[in-house]
């Protein structure tokens, strides 16, 4: 692993001086570093590391300090807005679970600003659905999709929303004009599931109603999921991502932001690890834990306790690591298509790992379904996907 690779790694364990730290050398390659640290969505981390260290060259603070003035001016616009409809769903009685970013952002981050996001995602009941899309449209809110060119937003038509809702775990996007120059919307994912009908796994949503906790963000009432529903629906998230080449060849398949989520959530919430391992076997959600913990383990070291890590059985894990799907081609989540022959921490800076998924992807699964005298239906994998969350 080069000396960078390494160093942005450091940035994500608490307790690095980098101040006295012997590698941030004149040597490093900056161009690299925030090459990758963009790749992962960690440019708000290595700011405010290195923000007060003399030894950084100061173009790179400059850089830096811009993008986290935007950050900040995108995180200040967006906090008040999702904070603003929570609110108003919290006054209209209704049942809201908060998932990802945004709570993460405020609970489990000292900077908010080093967890971006790119909309809020919600949970609801499903009897509910037509209060919780009131509300939305009361604030200006419309299921459709933002046009670059005339910067205006254009509503789903009822084949899509269809196929939203009887596909996918959400709704159709619901998008708000921003009057930002930074961000042309707000967005917002209304899920009334957390599983897709391409999944293997599925979650019940009527427990997790039944587990989630009242939280709150400054006086605003919600509902968030227990402890091991909220680590295991990021485990599924970051393993979602995993199963699709189009995902891979995007690099969304190995954002270290995701593995720095999981690894703050728990140190700030006490894990029961036998209901987590659990609810996992319930939901058919074990091999996404076996795959995000594993490599949790790897990069940060002591993430799961030690009575618990002993007793994997490493070599299922390792295959469960080193293999590869497509949800989009073979239309599940239990056909590999692929597998990886370089290890996960050779592979996390790899930009050439996409390569590496491609062409196993054709001598291990094309050719021998091409053998089989079956036929394909040809797909555009590089096409921007419709589906894309944080």
């Amino acid at each position: 692993m080069k000396a960078e690779d390494k160093f942005i790694i450091e940035l994500l364990m608490q307790n690095t001086d980098f101040g006295n730290n012997e590698k941030l050398s004149a040597t490093l390659d900056w161009d690299y570093i925030i090459h990758h640290c963009t790749q992962h969505k960690l440019l708000p981390v290595l700011y405010n590391r290195i923000k007060n260290v003399l030894r950084v060259p100061q173009h790179i603070v400059r850089i830096l300090d811009n993008e986290y003035k935007i950050r900040k001016h995108i995180y200040s616009k967006q906090r008040d807005e999702y904070l603003c409809l929570l609110n108003e769903l919290s006054k209209a009685g209704l049942k809201i679970i908060l998932l990802k970013g945004v709570y993460l952002a405020e609970k489990c981050y000292n900077d908010p600003l080093e967890r971006p996001y790119l909309d809020m995602d919600i949970l609801i009941q499903k009897h509910e659905t037509e209060d919780v899309f009131r509300v939305m449209k009361s604030l200006g809110y419309v299921q459709g999709e933002y046009n670059k060119e005339t910067h205006a937003i254009e509503k789903l038509d009822n084949n899509r929303l269809i196929g939203y809702e009887s596909e996918l775990q959400h709704y159709g996007e619901f998008v708000k004009l921003s009057s930002s120059d930074f961000f042309p919307v707000y967005s917002v994912d209304v899920h009334h599931r957390l599983s897709t009908v391409f999944d293997s796994f599925c979650y019940n949503s009527s427990l997790l109603f039944q587990r989630a906790e009242k939280e709150n963000i400054q006086g605003i009432n919600f509902w968030r999921l227990s402890n091991e529903d909220f680590l295991l629906h990021l485990s599924s998230h970051l393993y979602w991502h995993t199963l699709s080449l189009r995902d891979i060849i995007s690099g969304r398949d190995m954002r270290l932001l995701s593995y720095f989520d999981i690894a703050l959530f728990i140190s700030k919430n006490k894990i029961n690890w036998e209901k987590l391992f659990e609810y996992a076997k319930e939901s058919g959600l074990e091999n996404a834990l076996y795959y995000t913990l594993y490599h949790c383990q790897l990069i940060f070291g002591n993430i799961v306790p030690n009575d618990i890590y002993k007793t994997w059985d490493m070599q299922k894990v390792k295959a469960i690591s080193n293999t590869i799907y497509d949800r989009w081609f073979t239309r599940d989540t239990l056909t590999p298509v692929g597998k990886w022959n370089s290890d996960f921490m050779e592979r996390l800076f790899d930009e050439n790992r996409k390569n590496e998924a491609l062409l196993s992807f054709y001598n291990d699964y094309i050719n021998k379904v091409l053998f089989s005298g079956a036929y394909f239906k040809v797909i555009d994998v590089s096409a921007e996907d419709r589906f894309e969350e944080e």
